[in-house]
């Protein structure tokens, strides 16, 4: 027998921490994860829509991988499934309404959920990744899943980028969400 270990919670700041650590190091352990024909991904296998874009099936599946690995609670659960999310715009406007948005000039956090839209239509398609790296509120690194190295939308693999928001232009950016604002207004 085993005895049980004790669920941490994300009310607690070191593991909030240690959460939003584990997001970043498991996503860029995924960097260079190639799709197989049509859209074939472990994220697609494991959030049961398998063959579709998976973006944000990769940052609920980075989110899950962390839960597990601190023994805390996923916050995404729920959002669009039990699993977290797959249609971006939607799922942001769900998450934004939670009160999870990051501010203009907040100091942004790995594991932060960057959210774009490509049409301007309410539910319509998008894009999301992972803040791994946050330099400044402005300049980030991001890892994002459905994507490429030339930033086109094709998509393809897990790749690393670099953002800057240059003057307040943040093209089709909707937002960025932070989950653990469920559990604290600062982090």
């Amino acid at each position: 027998d085993h005895p049980r270990r004790k669920m941490s919670t994300l009310k607690d700041y070191g593991t909030r921490v240690a959460f939003r650590a584990a997001i970043a190091d498991i996503a860029k352990k995924e960097v260079d994860y190639t799709e197989g024909y049509n859209n074939n991904t472990k994220y697609g296998v494991w959030f049961g829509l398998n063959h579709m874009p998976w973006c944000g099936m990769f940052v609920s599946w980075c989110y899950d991988q962390a839960a597990r690995r601190v023994g805390c609670e996923n916050p995404l659960m729920g959002v669009q499934t039990r699993k977290g999310l797959a249609g971006v715009t939607e799922s942001y406007r769900v998450m934004a309404g939670r009160g999870w948005r990051v501010l203009p000039g907040e100091k942004l956090l790995p594991g932060d959920i960057i959210c774009w839209d490509h049409d301007g239509k309410q539910g319509g398609p998008g894009h999301t990744g992972l803040i791994a790296v946050a330099y400044t509120a402005v300049k980030f690194q991001t890892v994002e899943g459905n994507t490429n190295t030339a930033y086109s939308r094709t998509g393809g693999s897990v790749c690393l980028h670099e953002h800057a928001f240059k003057d307040g232009n943040h093209g089709t950016l909707l937002g960025i969400i932070r989950p653990t604002r469920k559990y604290t207004n600062n982090v």
